[in-house]
């Protein structure tokens, strides 16, 4: 059965973005399926922290995308199938994202039943951009204790708890972060990037950096940032 295609719907400006989405939504017959791809709030060029409605809402459709893609998987459900409708601004698109493979192969999918090698599982979520903490509160955050950790993808609403006997996963539950009481058991969870840019990488970009320091012309505020820069990569 063709399944079709996502739509993508570019608008010139935010506020017409917001207004087609809007619009979409009380016309399309599946209004979940139409989403937004949000823009920065901060300017492109500029060196600022993003909020998190924009990191997790634009991971969200990228992991939308690529569940699309891999229609022929057994564990994609039919929900996850109906094609998307993006609505986004030009001034969305302007700022990069990491290429299809790199974000795939930060993806990764746990069951119960799997044996995992816990520090690498832990290693490699710190380099896909997430922030071990005692507490889950918030996407983007994992926590480990004993034999219980606990993670929120950001394409997800709800984070998981994985509780391990050994180096088996014995279940898996999404649980509430604010009560953090364990709900609904699941068979499986999708582990998704946390960032657009993942911090395994920084290492490659430590050549740019110091060829920008090595700059005479550099004014001297742009050097003490730059040089914070070399030191956090």
């Amino acid at each position: 059965e063709d399944l079709g295609r996502p739509i993508l719907l570019i608008a010139g400006s935010v506020e017409r973005a917001k207004e087609l989405a809007n619009s979409l939504r009380h016309w399309h017959p599946h209004p979940a399926c139409v989403t937004r791809f949000l823009e920065p709030f901060v300017l492109f060029y500029e060196r600022a922290p993003w909020i998190e409605e924009s990191i997790v809402n634009r991971l969200r459709v990228l992991q939308q995308l690529v569940s699309l893609s891999n229609a022929t998987s057994p564990t994609v459900s039919d929900e996850d199938l109906i094609p998307p409708v993006i609505v986004t601004s030009a001034r969305a698109l302007m700022q990069r994202t990491m290429p299809l493979r790199q974000f795939r192969l930060a993806v990764r999918e746990l069951s119960v039943g799997q044996i995992i090698d816990l520090q690498r599982l832990l290693a490699g979520w710190a380099g896909a951009g997430y922030e071990p903490t005692s507490v889950v509160e918030r996407p983007g955050q994992f926590s480990h204790r004993g034999g219980i950790i606990d993670i929120f993808p950001p394409a997800d609403e709800m984070p998981v708890r994985i509780e391990l006997f050994g180096s088996e996963i014995d279940s898996l539950r999404r649980f509430d972060p604010a009560t953090q009481r364990s709900e609904k058991h699941v068979d499986r969870v999708v582990v998704t990037p946390a960032r657009e840019i993942l911090p395994r990488l920084g290492p490659q970009a430590l050549p740019y950096v110091a060829d920008q320091l090595a700059d005479e012309s550099l004014l001297p505020d742009a050097r003490v940032e730059l040089e914070a820069h070399l030191r956090g990569l």
